[in-house]
């Protein structure tokens, strides 16, 4: 019988480390290697065939819905404003009006005249207001913010403030408003400039016309910079204080250098645009109303402090659809804020009587003088103790009046 020999030591022939044993393992481990390795390869090469393809496609869908040039352009024949006649561009506020411009403001769309409206500037560059029997007025009712509030298209006798002055005998008007202004001008036009110094009188109410706009214009919103906007002063707001920080400029500058990278392809600009809409809206517009605030408790205090006679007053004009988060935070700060946003959601088939059609796509756009007597009333209305404060008090010194 044939002897059988077991060893069942520590150097068992199924764990005996031999070379041979060795190379076996390692050849295993390179083969394993090397196929992770290949087939990482052919999902990159996968992935850069599909970024290639989806470049090509977003170029020719680019090209598919980009305007000919002759087109373009066409248009520009058409449509024509010349705005650049009465306004200079400047290192501070952005741009100006020019001081003592008289003339009109032309615009057409289409080679139709949309309005043809006579403008007249003071010495410091703000639109004159005219009053009738300026005698007595002893209370001053100072109009600031956009186009809106200058009277963008209508004469000088349309405008808000001339018409809301007709309906307020204690109260004179001036018209701080420039077209293409934000919230940040209020304040640069208040503490920077310091333009209520040659007010004649003491006491009255400042007033803010807001429109959906100008949050974008605060915070600096990258297409509205881009298209136009970069000349907007840009403003550092904190709960303590507000720093200038030069203008818009170039929002490529502001971004990281990657961003500026992948925004040159079709595949970066598309996931760009879709990872932006991965925040909340309702977050970011939060925010941006909280800066908002800010800077009008700013405003609100520096007028407490230098001008203690004035009481800082916020409207919206129709048409605005962020008016609610505007008079929530408002209350907040304990800001007066006068809602129009909806006065005519009732009147859409009046609307070409109150509006200009001169916003992209023929939506509707700055008001028309029956628009301005409409809310000129109104304002009067609710600041009825503003507008006849001086002749209240007349009232009272001659009873028999």
């Amino acid at each position: 019988m044939k002897e059988c020999f077991c060893y069942h030591g520590p150097y068992s022939p199924t764990v005996m480390p031999d070379k041979m044993g060795k190379g076996i393992l390692l050849h295993s481990f390179w083969k394993n290697t090397l196929k992770n390795l290949l087939a990482v390869g052919i999902g990159f090469l996968v992935v850069l065939m599909m970024l290639a393809v989806g470049e090509g496609y977003l170029c020719w869908r680019s090209r598919e819905r980009a305007v000919p040039a002759q087109a373009f352009s066409d248009h520009e024949k058409v449509t024509k404003n010349n705005q650049s006649d009465f306004t200079k561009l400047d290192d501070q506020m952005g741009h100006v009006l020019i001081p003592g411009f008289s003339g009109r403001h032309r615009l057409y769309g289409e080679g139709t005249e949309i309005f043809s409206a006579e403008y007249c500037f003071d010495g410091q560059g703000y639109r004159i207001t005219p009053v009738d029997d300026a005698h007595g007025r002893d209370t001053a009712a100072l109009f600031f913010g956009c186009s809106f509030a200058f009277g963008y298209g209508v004469h000088q006798h349309e405008s808000l403030p001339a018409q809301f002055s007709k309906l307020c005998p204690a109260v004179f008007p001036y018209n701080f408003a420039v077209p293409g202004y934000g919230p940040q001008h209020l304040w640069l036009q208040l503490h920077e400039l310091g333009v209520m110094k040659d007010i004649s009188q003491s006491q009255g109410v400042v007033l803010y016309g807001f429109i959906d706009e100008h949050i974008n214009r605060l915070v600096g919103e990258e297409t509205l910079v881009k298209r136009w906007g970069w000349w907007l002063p840009r403003l550092k707001i904190t709960e303590e204080s507000i720093m200038p920080q030069g203008l818009m400029g170039n929002p490529d500058d502001l971004r990281p250098q990657w961003q500026n990278i992948l925004s040159g392809f079709h595949v970066g600009r598309f996931i760009l645009n879709r990872v932006s809409l991965l925040p909340s809206k309702q977050d970011d517009l939060k925010q941006n109303f909280r800066v908002l605030a800010m800077l009008l408790a700013h405003v609100k205090r520096l007028l407490m402090e230098e001008h203690p006679g004035f009481e800082l007053i916020v409207f919206a004009y129709p048409g605005s659809k962020l008016a609610p988060h505007m008079a929530e935070d408002l209350k907040t700060i304990d800001i007066p804020f006068l809602d129009y946003s909806e006065i005519y959601n009732e009147k859409q088939d009046d609307l070409d009587l109150l509006f200009y059609r001169d916003m992209p796509g023929g939506v509707t756009g700055h008001p028309k003088a029956p628009a301005y007597a409409d809310l000129a009333a109104r304002l009067a209305d609710d600041l009825a103790a503003w507008c006849n404060v001086g002749t209240l008090e007349k009232d009272k010194e001659d009873p028999e009046k």
